[in-house]
């Protein structure tokens, strides 16, 4: 096994997006070792292992399996949706890029609010039939609810982490907002 640097050791840390807290932690070595094998020391045999198989993105899976509950929840997704990005293979077999990673949890974000948004709608349209006693519109309305409440949960879903599975939501979504609004009482001028 070649040497490791301090900035082979930087580089595995941060493309985790680890403090050398967290990253210690993750790996059950002391901070300040961490902070001194940053700064040139050479790592103990043990820790050097530790940190070399730190590179490989299923290693880290395991770790934040073991000790993820170390870190703060959100530092803990933040880390989680990187490792996961890292081992994930798309369909040409290489490992999904970061950009790539981003553009999918920007889309997740969209779909959430519109998700967000279509719920409100819904409630607006349940109380409105509800008052004018409609109850055939109330319940296509409470059968849309329930299955907008089935999609909410399936967009962050690390199974659905690409662009065809988040385009696949964005559909359903879609249908779903052309029902509600289709069921809308026409505007008395």
């Amino acid at each position: 096994m070649r040497e490791l640097s301090a900035q082979d050791i930087k580089d595995i840390r941060k493309k985790y997006g680890l403090s050398q807290k967290s990253f210690a932690k993750l790996l059950g070595i002391g901070e300040a070792s961490i902070a001194r094998y940053e700064t040139g020391a050479v790592p103990t045999r043990a820790n050097k292992n530790l940190i070399s198989a730190a590179a490989d993105p299923s290693f880290m899976a395991e770790c934040l399996k073991h000790d993820g509950d170390l870190l703060s929840e959100s530092e803990r997704n933040s880390v989680e949706k990187v490792v996961y990005a890292l081992i994930d293979i798309n369909k040409e077999g290489e490992v999904m890029e970061i950009n790539e990673l981003f553009e999918i949890d920007m889309m997740r974000e969209g779909l959430n609010e519109r998700a967000a948004q279509l719920v409100g709608e819904l409630f607006d349209q349940i109380g409105k039939a509800e008052a004018e006693n409609d109850q055939q519109r109330l319940a296509t309305l409470n059968l849309v609810l329930g299955k907008v409440g089935e999609i909410l949960p399936t967009i962050v879903m690390h199974e659905n982490a690409s662009f065809i599975k988040q385009t696949e939501i964005q559909g359903k979504l879609a249908a779903f907002e052309s029902i509600v609004r289709g069921l809308e009482p026409p505007k008395v001028a």
